[in-house]
């Protein structure tokens, strides 16, 4: 993914060899990273960050791993202590998330995250060579991710709630044809309905006579075929009076 804004191109990057259950997890990490790195672009660049890290490279690479746990998936204890580690490599950053990740994000504010955030800053600050203040970080941190609701990731403990766990169901079963013809054979629905054409009659339906239809009864309809319509008869309508 490429973070825009920067002096520089910023390349976030997921795992490159994953497991099959991790690959939606790097991904959601590396849009989650890429986020905040985009958030976090005006208050570096007042603090002098980017400026840094522009003269020590053309481009900033940022490589997300992910410590591989059955804590991620809920059945296991996480054996990390730390949710996010940070180390410098070459033209960037490694980011290291744990399973502890998880926890952090379950909260109904930004608590969790203002902490992963908060990390991310103090590694990009010691990569370009800088020794930013506590109360500098803090001041970075309160402006581009304030205590609140704003968040990139939300997480559920699938515990609390069964209907939020699809592990183990089979697989869905879409409404076949059969299922369709079966409950339409009983029913009073219309041929047109069935995706089937309506049988055709044999004797058209001619108009109604006259140039007042609307005042016809359906007696006076003429049901004809068009080579016996001589032995069909109709009853004749008084003369209606003239408008003078």
């Amino acid at each position: 993914m490429l973070v825009e804004g920067w002096p520089v191109p910023v390349w976030v990057y997921p795992p490159a060899e994953v497991q099959g259950r991790y690959r939606l997890l790097a991904v959601q990490l590396a849009d989650f990273v890429s986020y905040w790195l985009w958030q976090l672009t005006i208050p570096l660049e007042r603090s002098g960050t980017l400026a840094a890290i522009a003269q020590g490279t053309r481009r900033f690479l940022v490589d997300i791993q992910i410590v591989e746990d059955e804590a991620w998936f809920g059945t296991g204890t996480s054996t990390s202590h730390e949710p996010l580690t940070v180390q410098g490599r070459g033209e960037g950053l490694q980011l290291s998330f744990t399973s502890r990740t998880g926890p952090a994000i379950n909260a109904p504010t930004n608590a969790g995250e203002r902490e992963l955030v908060r990390t991310i800053i103090e590694g990009l600050a010691h990569w370009a060579g800088q020794a930013l203040a506590p109360e500098t970080i803090e001041g970075i941190l309160d402006d581009a991710a304030p205590l609140g609701l704003k968040k990139k990731m939300v997480g559920y403990d699938l515990s609390k709630d069964p209907r939020l766990d699809e592990r183990g169901l089979p697989p869905p079963r879409h409404i076949q044809e059969a299922d369709e013809g079966f409950l339409l054979d009983d029913s009073d629905t219309p041929l047109a309905l069935r995706k089937r054409p309506p049988p055709r009659s044999s004797s058209p339906v001619l108009p109604l006579l006259g140039s007042h239809a609307e005042d016809s009864r359906p007696d006076e309809i003429l049901l004809a075929h068009p080579q016996r319509s001589s032995g069909v008869s109709r009853r004749e309508h008084p003369p209606r009076p003239e408008c003078v």
